[in-house]
């Protein structure tokens, strides 16, 4: 019987040396040099920030300085047309049976009085859309800057005698904030319009005999009528920003809804062919015309 050959085995894999990295020489010019490029740029940042936060607060109180104090409401006496324009704050238009003319608050906003004076300007001249009507601007300074303090932003109140809103062409106009108009089924307006270039403008429980229109570059837009009302024609539009008209009753309008982003929902029993019209458009925003 012959003995089995031993067992063979590969070689062992030859060791390899393993040498420590060796540590990287100093460089104390290079490292001070980069230090000091980092200090200087962070020093320029934080100039940079200074530098423009007291511009822009400098220029904010060169823009408090040039208005001046004025008496916090102002009567408008009893116009056929008014234009109110205002460049900053929101704006509610109100009827009032107490009233005897139209009058013109510049209010807290946190309380809603007109106490004292307000920092603005008010500026009533003629000849508001070719007529002999009123046309108001209003300009608030806004922040005095942030170094100084902030200054809150009034906001608009015009309350107009009910017995004058029915002869009364209106149209209330805001840069910034939102527009607030109400009515009731006593006291219809003879026509309204009412804008906001970056707000919401919604027309409460409002009736005309004339046009009404409400439109806003930026916001919602939302006309909520009375029983009864018949407008001469309804508009309401809005660059983006949902629209929403309710149309009481059993009132019917030739409907003209559309939306070039967003959803359109028209109650049927409320387009009919024939009659006054109801415009509604959102260039991005729902549409919504219903009960």
């Amino acid at each position: 019987m012959t003995a089995p050959a031993p067992a063979s085995f590969p070689p062992p894999a030859p060791q390899r040396s393993r040498v420590p990295a060796a540590p990287l020489p100093p460089r104390p010019g290079v490292d001070r040099a980069w230090r000091t490029v980092l200090v200087v740029v962070a020093a320029l940042a934080v100039a940079v920030f200074v530098g423009g936060l007291g511009i822009s607060s400098w220029l904010s109180a060169a823009r408090w300085a040039s208005y001046s104090d004025i008496p916090a409401a102002t009567s408008l006496g009893r116009p056929s047309v008014l234009v109110v324009q205002a460049d900053v704050g929101d704006v509610t238009v109100v009827t009032s049976d107490d009233a005897q003319e139209v009058s013109l608050a510049l209010v807290d906003p946190e309380t809603g009085l007109a106490e004292g004076t307000a920092r603005a300007s008010v500026t009533v001249s003629g000849g508001a859309r070719g007529t002999d009507g009123t046309r108001v601007t209003v300009g608030q300074p806004g922040s005095r800057g942030i170094l100084l303090g902030a200054e809150p932003t009034r906001d608009l109140m015009l309350t107009v005698p009910s017995d004058l809103a029915p002869a009364l062409d209106l149209t209330v106009e805001t840069d910034l904030g939102d527009v607030d108009v109400s009515g009731s089924e006593a006291v219809p307006w003879g026509s309204l319009s009412a804008h906001a270039d970056l707000g919401d403008v919604t027309l409460r429980s409002v009736a005309a005999t004339g046009p009404l229109e409400a439109t806003s570059d930026l916001g919602d837009v939302t006309i909520g009528l009375v029983p009864g009302a018949a407008p001469a024609s309804i508009t309401a539009m809005s660059g983006t920003g949902d629209i929403h008209v309710q149309v009481p009753g059993t009132a019917t309008y030739l409907v003209q809804a559309t939306s070039d982003v967003g959803a359109v929902d028209v109650d049927p029993s409320i387009d009919v062919a024939h009659g006054y019209v109801l415009t509604a458009h959102a260039d991005v925003g729902d549409v919504t015309v219903g009960r």
